[in-house]
C-alpha cells in the first residue's frame, strides 16, 4: 500500500542511491546505452513483479524505487543527446498521442508499481514526461513572466505537500465533492475527479498565498528567509 502523500520522499532517497550506485559501475564497465536500457528496463520490471506477482510491498517505496530508475536513466539519454531542445512539433504531437492511447489502454500507479499493462504505462510516461519537459521550455522561452509565477510555486512546494497531507487527513475535501454530487445526483467519475482536482489546487494556492504571511509558522516552511532564531552576524 502507498504510505500516504509522502511516498517520492523515501522512494526518491532509494532510487537516487541505487542509481548513482549502478551508474557508476556502468561507466566503469564501458556499458553501451543499449546494455543499459535493458538493465534499468529489468529493475523496473523488478519492481512490478515485485508487487504485481508476489504482493511483495517493501518499506521505504522499494518497488517504486525501482520503477522510478528506468525513467531516471531514460532521462539522462535524453538530456545527453539534447532530444527535447532538438525536438519539432511532430514529435511533441506523437509524444502526447502515445501518453494519450496509454492512458486510455492502462492505469498506473507509480506509488505502489502496479499497472494494468506495465510496459504500456511506463511507454506512455515516458512519452508524457518528454512532452511535458518540451513544452515547459517552450513556455519559458515565450512566456518568461508566466513561468516566474510558476517558479515561486515550485520555491513553496513544501507548503503545498504539507497542504496535500492536511486535506487528505483532516479536512477531507473529497466530503465536499461526495456532497455536491449527492445534491446534484451527478454520477459521473470525470465530474467529481475534475472538481476535486480544483478544490485541492484552490486550497494549495490559498495556502501559498497566506502562510508567507504569518509569522513563526511560515519559519517552518521558509526557514532560510524567516529563521525562528537570528544568528549574530557579529559572530564569526
Amino acid at each position: 500500500m502507498a504510505i500516504g502523500a509522502i511516498w517520492f520522499l523515501p522512494c526518491m532517497f532509494v532510487a537516487n542511491l541505487l542509481y548513482t550506485g549502478l551508474r557508476n559501475l556502468t561507466d566503469r564497465y564501458h556499458f553501451s546505452d543499449l546494455a543499459c536500457t535493458v538493465l534499468f528496463a529489468g529493475f523496473c520490471a523488478l519492481g512490478f513483479v515485485l508487487t504485481e506477482k508476489f504482493n511483495l510491498y517493501l518499506p521505504w517505496s522499494i518497488p517504486a524505487a525501482l520503477v522510478s530508475m528506468f525513467f531516471y536513466w531514460t532521462g539522462e539519454w535524453m538530456h545527453r543527446h539534447k532530444l527535447i531542445q532538438k525536438g519539432k512539433w511532430f514529435h511533441v504531437a506523437f509524444a502526447l498521442i502515445v501518453w494519450g492511447l496509454s492512458a486510455r489502454i492502462s492505469t498506473f500507479w507509480l506509488n505502489t508499481a502496479t499497472a494494468d499493462n506495465p510496459a504500456i504505462a511506463v511507454i506512455g510516461s515516458v512519452a508524457g514526461c518528454y512532452a511535458i519537459c518540451y513544452v515547459s521550455l517552450w513556455l519559458e522561452k515565450c512566456f518568461k513572466e508566466f513561468t516566474k509565477w510558476f517558479s515561486k510555486l515550485g520555491e513553496l512546494s513544501l507548503i503545498v505537500l504539507c497542504t496535500h497531507i492536511l486535506d487528505l487527513n483532516t479536512l477531507k475535501t473529497f466530503r465536499v465533492m461526495d456532497k455536491l454530487c449527492g445534491a446534484l445526483k451527478i454520477s459521473s467519475m470525470k465530474f467529481y475527479t475534475t472538481g476535486l482536482i480544483l478544490c485541492r489546487v484552490v486550497l494549495a494556492v490559498i495556502a501559498i498565498a497566506v502562510i508567507p504571511h504569518i509569522p513563526v509558522i511560515r519559519s517552518f516552511f521558509m526557514y532560510r528567509q524567516y529563521p525562528l532564531i537570528k544568528k549574530d552576524k557579529q559572530r564569526a
